[in-house]
C-alpha cells in the first residue's frame, strides 16, 4: 500500500470514529456551536483524504479526474448521513443540519483542491486565472456558510454581555439564542392596552399550554449576579383571574433536586405587575449550601398544571 493511501485511510478512520463515538461535553451553547461548526473542516479533510485514496485504488479513471471528485463528494455525504443514523441509534445528538455542514465542508475543500490540483489539465491560459479565482471565492463562501450558526451564537453572547444587567430582552432577536420553550409559545406583539411604558413598540406574548410544567427558560444568562441586590420582572396580565406562576433559578452546581435551587411563586393580577426578587433569598435558597451568585445557569418562568392556557406579556428581566 502506498504511503499516501495508508495516511489517507488513517485520516478517514480517525474522523469517522471521532465523529461517531466522540462525546465532548457541551458545557455551553457556544461550545456546542463550535463543535457543530467543526463538522465542515473535519469533513473537508475527510473528502480530500478520500480523494487521494480513490485515486490510488481506482487508477483506471486517471483520464477523467472529475470522476474522483464526484465519487469523493458523494461518498463523503453518504458517510455523513450514515454517521447521523448511527448516532441516533446510540442515543446521541443526531442532527440533519450536521449533514449540511458536512456537505459544505466537503464541497469547499474539494473545490479549493481542484484549483491547485496538478492533474487537472482543463485550464487554458485565457481562462485559468479567472475561473480559478471564481472557484476560490465560491469555495470560500461555501466554507464560511457552515459557520453562520456559530456567528449568530457569538453575536448573541456579545449582545448578552453588552446589555447586562439586563438578563433577557424578550423582544430582541439575540435573546432567541438563549430562550427555550416547554409546551409554550412566545410571539412578539404590540403592547396590550394598559401597558404603562409607551416607549415600547413590542412586547413578548407568552402562552403557557395545558401540561404539567409549561414554561420559558432563559439558558445561560450573564452568570455573575454577585454585585446586584434585586431581580426585576415586569409581567402584564389581561386576565381578570389571579394567575399563579413559578420562578426558578439554578446555578451551575445545581444537582436537579428541588431543595438545591431557588423557587418562588409569583401572583399576577390584572394589569402590569412589577415584581422584585431579593437576590439574598436566591443566594440562601439551596439547603446545605449557598447559590453561587457568580455562576447562574438558568432562569425559568413556568406554570403548574394550568387548567387552560395562561397568557402573560413580558418585556425584560433585569438586575438592580
Amino acid at each position: 500500500m502506498k504511503a499516501s493511501s495508508a495516511l489517507s485511510l488513517c485520516i478517514i478512520l480517525a474522523i469517522g470514529i471521532v465523529t461517531v463515538i466522540g462525546n465532548l461535553p457541551d458545557s455551553t451553547m457556544l461550545w456546542a456551536a463550535v463543535q457543530n461548526a467543526c463538522h465542515a473542516p473535519a469533513f473537508g479533510v475527510f473528502a480530500i483524504a478520500l480523494l487521494v485514496l480513490l485515486r490510488n485504488i481506482l487508477p483506471r479513471y486517471n483520464h477523467a479526474q472529475l470522476v474522483y471528485y464526484l465519487l469523493s463528494f458523494g461518498i463523503t455525504i453518504l458517510i455523513g448521513v450514515t454517521i447521523e443514523i448511527i448516532q441516533h441509534f446510540l442515543q446521541r445528538d443526531a442532527d440533519f443540519i450536521d449533514v449540511v455542514r458536512d456537505s459544505l465542508g466537503a464541497a469547499s475543500f474539494l473545490g479549493s483542491y481542484f484549483i491547485l490540483d496538478s492533474k487537472i489539465t482543463c485550464w487554458t491560459k485565457i481562462w485559468s486565472g479567472a475561473v480559478r479565482n471564481i472557484l476560490l471565492v465560491l469555495s470560500l463562501l461555501i466554507f464560511l456558510s457552515a459557520f453562520i450558526s456559530l456567528g449568530f451564537s457569538v453575536t448573541a453572547y456579545v449582545m448578552r454581555s453588552q446589555e447586562f444587567p439586563q438578563i433577557c430582552n424578550f423582544v430582541s432577536c439575540w435573546s432567541d439564542q438563549f430562550i427555550k420553550m416547554q409546551d409554550a409559545t412566545l410571539t412578539r406583539v404590540s403592547p396590550p392596552v394598559g401597558w404603562s411604558d409607551l416607549s415600547q413598540s413590542q412586547v413578548a406574548r407568552l402562552c403557557l399550554g395545558e401540561s404539567e410544567y409549561p414554561g420559558v427558560t432563559i439558558e445561560e444568562p450573564y452568570p455573575d449576579w454577585s454585585s446586584y441586590k434585586t431581580l426585576r420582572i415586569d409581567a402584564f396580565s389581561n386576565s381578570q383571574d389571579t394567575l399563579h406562576l413559578g420562578l426558578r433559578i439554578d446555578d451551575v452546581h445545581h444537582n436537579f433536586s428541588e431543595s438545591d435551587r431557588f423557587t418562588c411563586e409569583l401572583i399576577l393580577v390584572a394589569g402590569l405587575n412589577s415584581i422584585r426578587i431579593p437576590l439574598e433569598k436566591v443566594r440562601r435558597a439551596p439547603k446545605g449550601r449557598e447559590t453561587d451568585m457568580k455562576a447562574i445557569q438558568r432562569v425559568i418562568l413556568f406554570a403548574h398544571q394550568p387548567e387552560r392556557p395562561v397568557i402573560v406579556y413580558l418585556n425584560r428581566f433585569w438586575l438592580e
